[in-house]
């Protein structure tokens, strides 16, 4: 499309000479939504000079932006890139080391010359790998022929003051460099001169103003050829031309551009769920209201978004669908509008997500417990909303709790205890079984290791005086089996040095007589055999032992060892 400034500089300059409006209005070849510009600061550079290439209305969270020689996006032709986050610098191929990138996006050139005139192309990339671009104009000219290359009529431009304006606020369209010689001039609503759409005109000489059909009262004619809007409205955004006529009748015309925003209200959030089940139930998550011209950004907990296959934005950004919805987007969300004149960023909106029961945990984790103690556990599961609970002891019905406590248990409580988590909303179920076992106290003898040793080497003693006792009657038994006549009477043994004078002993007088004996030995007197073997079964042994006992030391004589 021809730039509409064309018709005013069409056979007076050259090319580049024609594109000084297309520079300063390059947002008329971008959508209404996208205000991205570029302007050259200063129009027109003398060789040698610095020009800054100033951006205006960058959109919001941005990951970058890079600059390119020309009039398209080409890596061979890249001058420098800008990452925002990191503050990092890049430079392309077609740098000279004496550009300098700002972190407002602007392009520096230093020390200018005329191999530098030509386009150049900013391109922005947004978060959401969406990206913007828009061409501006370098002009450089020769020191001495900076006036001289380029006629009076070619500059004349329009610029709207402030270049975007709020409703209801007063816009100024101010025109620079009108030729010389006028009579005077009108301006028009739209690009092209129709005398049913003029808005006002103004004679130099008699200083007259004339409204014409589509003059609102609102609009004010300066001597200078500019025209004022007061109090603008949404529909006074659109093209204005002025059409300058001068005293030889030769006219020349210039449009501009009247961009007009709405001052935003406060954005809030609404979703088509209010209880999304987690991995189940898609939300849909809308910023409203639905403004024209107006940029969308999401915030979840005052981050960007992350990047996620489940987290689907709209085409313009209005709408976050959530694929499905999990209990970690709960959020808080904040959703923020933005136009050129203002932004406004909505309340947090927390998102409700019912979820659970995961599996519960039943605590303390002792699974042993004494029999008179308290038994007390409690069972937990996450969940949303918060889970029910109930217990089973043995597969019995307990009353509906999440702590159980039953005092003084006894082994009748040993079993499986099965917790069971519910949620009322989602109606899922999730249970755990604990097995508790209930153990008996053992009692303590209360006896010494030193009483029991005594009391083993009693018994052991006891033992040994038995056995002595038995081979004392056995041997009296079987002596006396050999004897009819009664025990036989031993000469007293010869005396022995230190044993006293022969004819001693340990007994004055002769052994009792049998017959006289006590009861306790009369079933040892029994010729039966049967009661020494029961006493004694290596009889043999013992009469081995006791071929040389003296009668008079038999009682004292200690009982072999391998015997006790």
């Amino acid at each position: 499309m021809e730039s509409p400034s064309a018709p005013a500089y069409r056979g007076l300059v050259p090319r580049q000479g024609l594109l000084l409006a297309a520079s300063l209005l390059t947002l008329w070849s971008l959508p209404s939504t996208a205000q991205l510009t570029i302007e050259s600061v200063p129009p027109n550079a003398a060789e040698g000079k610095d020009v800054l290439l100033r951006v205006h209305n960058l959109p919001g969270d941005l990951v970058g932006y890079a600059w390119y020689k020309g009039e398209t996006v080409d890596s061979d032709l890249r001058i420098v890139s800008y990452v925002i986050d990191t503050q990092k610098t890049t430079y392309g191929p077609a740098y000279s080391d004496r550009e300098k990138i700002y972190p407002n996006g602007s392009l520096l050139f230093q020390n200018v010359t005329l191999k530098d005139t030509g386009y150049y192309t900013l391109h922005a990339t947004e978060k959401n790998f969406q990206s913007k671009q828009v061409t501006g104009q370098l002009r450089v000219y020769p020191t001495l022929f900076t006036f001289w290359s380029l006629p009076t009529t070619a500059q004349l431009t329009v610029e709207s003051v402030p270049p975007n304006a709020a409703e209801g606020k007063d816009v100024l369209l101010r025109v620079h460099n009108l030729p010389g010689n006028l009579f005077g001039y009108a301006w028009y609503k739209g690009e092209i001169v129709d005398s049913s759409r003029k808005i006002i005109s103004y004679v130099i000489d008699t200083q007259t103003t004339t409204p014409g059909p589509a003059h609102s009262v609102r609009e004010t004619i300066y001597p200078n050829g500019s025209l004022l809007f007061q109090k603008v409205t949404l529909k006074d955004s659109g093209y204005y031309t002025l059409l300058a006529t001068g005293k030889d009748l030769q006219n020349k015309q210039v449009t501009g551009q009247l961009r007009v925003y709405p001052e935003l209200p406060k954005p809030n959030i609404t979703s088509n769920n209010s209880l999304p089940e987690e991995h189940k139930d898609p939300v849909v998550l809308t910023c409203e209201p639905q403004v024209q011209d107006t940029t969308y950004l999401w915030v979840i907990n005052s981050q960007s978004l992350p990047v996620s296959a489940r987290l689907q934005l709209s085409t313009d950004n209005r709408t976050l669908t959530l694929l499905p919805a999990t209990r970690n987007d709960t959020g808080p969300y904040e959703c923020e509008t933005r136009n050129p004149v203002s932004a406004r960023r909505s309340d947090p909106f927390t998102l409700n997500v019912v979820y659970g029961p995961d599996a519960p945990t039943i605590s303390p984790s002792d699974s042993h417990y004494l029999r008179g103690t308290n038994l007390n556990l409690s069972c937990q599961a996450a969940s949303n909303p918060p889970a029910q609970y109930s217990w089973l002891i043995n597969g019995s019905s307990q009353h509906p709790t999440q702590e159980l406590f039953i005092p003084n248990i006894t082994s009748n409580y040993s079993g499986s205890y099965t917790c069971l988590a519910h949620n009322s909303v989602s109606g899922l179920n999730r249970t755990t079984i604990k097995t508790i076992t209930v153990y008996a106290e053992q009692k303590d003898t209360g006896y010494s290791v030193g009483t029991i040793v005594g009391s083993v080497i009693g018994v052991l003693v006891v033992v040994a005086l038995g056995a002595s006792l038995g081979y004392f009657l056995y041997l009296r038994r079987t002596r006396r089996a050999s004897d009819p006549h009664g025990l036989r009477e031993h000469p007293p043994p010869a005396a022995t040095p230190g044993q006293g004078p022969s004819g001693t002993s340990a007994f004055p007088g002769p052994l009792p007589d049998p017959k006289t004996t006590g009861p306790i030995y009369e079933e040892l007197l029994d010729p039966n055999t049967e009661v020494y073997c029961r006493i004694v079964p290596r009889a043999d042994v013992a009469s081995q032992f006791l071929q040389d006992l003296r009668p008079q030391t038999l009682w004292m004589w200690p009982a072999p060892e391998n015997q006790l």
